[in-house]
């Protein structure tokens, strides 16, 4: 493990994301060629991949390291089919992916703070592996839910539209898992940066509610000035919020202290 080789290749990275986010968003904004602003956003993505592959070589190769390595490959996946095809049921099959990998690692810091809490108190017991497949049940009971609903009020059920419906589910329940998590927090000391995986997870949240705006015109037969001001801005408001998000949670692995030369935040 080289904590200093670690520590300076993630600046270098994040120094390399940050002038390719400013070069993306200024082509966004100013109408540069539409392809050149995909690869700048891919190669951001690949980055941030590379980022928690360095982390997890240079660092400790714990299991939670282990599992950010496997979410962003699945992550650089979905982007592909979303950036640079048509075909975007399966970035939205990865995305769920990346989402049900999000949650076992919270599932996994939950049971390990439970663990620390019972130290101090002696009274609660660990929750088992049976309890995380009861909550992914629940996930696909309330998709299905979801889509019964949806088919009774006459949408056309697509590929598409079903694993949207799955993924929604899944990232809203994450977000309300890791703020119930926020009080356990400090029990998560040395495991996690918990605020940088809760502020890169809002992010990914925003990113794609803009993402729902900026397809809002697909489903909306009027002409409205507002609306079209709103395709504009979550056009380029989308990737403002995601590739900090994606940083974000490429970096939220493990602290280490000064003595072990491991944090570089």
């Amino acid at each position: 493990m080289n904590y200093r080789l670690g520590n300076r290749i993630s600046k270098s990275i994040v120094c390399i994301l940050g002038i390719l986010y400013v070069a993306f968003l200024a082509l966004d904004f100013f109408g540069g060629p539409v392809i050149v602003s995909s690869i700048l956003k891919f190669t951001s993505i690949v980055l941030c991949f590379v980022l928690t592959v360095v982390r997890t070589l240079c660092y400790q190769a714990i299991a939670d390291r282990i599992l950010l390595n496997v979410a962003f490959v699945f992550t650089v996946i979905a982007d592909v089919f979303l950036l640079f095809t048509t075909e975007f049921q399966y970035g939205v099959i990865a995305f769920c992916i990346v989402q049900l990998i999000y949650f076992y690692r919270m599932f996994s810091l939950s049971r390990y703070s439970l663990r620390m809490e019972n130290r101090v108190h002696r009274r609660r017991q660990e929750k088992g592996f049976l309890n995380f497949l009861i909550h992914l049940a629940t996930r696909v009971f309330i998709s299905a839910l979801i889509i019964v609903v949806l088919q009774f009020n006459g949408f056309v059920l697509d590929t598409l539209l079903l694993v949207s419906v799955f993924y929604i589910v899944n990232f809203v329940s994450n977000l309300i898992f890791l703020i119930h998590l926020y009080p356990k927090k400090h029990y998560m000391n040395g495991q996690i940066r918990y605020d940088l995986f809760l502020l890169g997870m809002i992010l990914f949240f925003l990113c794609d509610i803009q993402v729902g705006l900026y397809n809002l015109s697909l489903y909306l037969s009027n002409e409205s000035k507002v609306l079209d001001v709103l395709v504009q801005i979550s056009g380029i408001g989308m990737w403002a919020c995601y590739l900090p998000g994606q940083v974000a949670i490429s970096m939220s692995d493990a602290k280490y202290n000064r003595s072990t030369r491991g944090s570089f935040i």
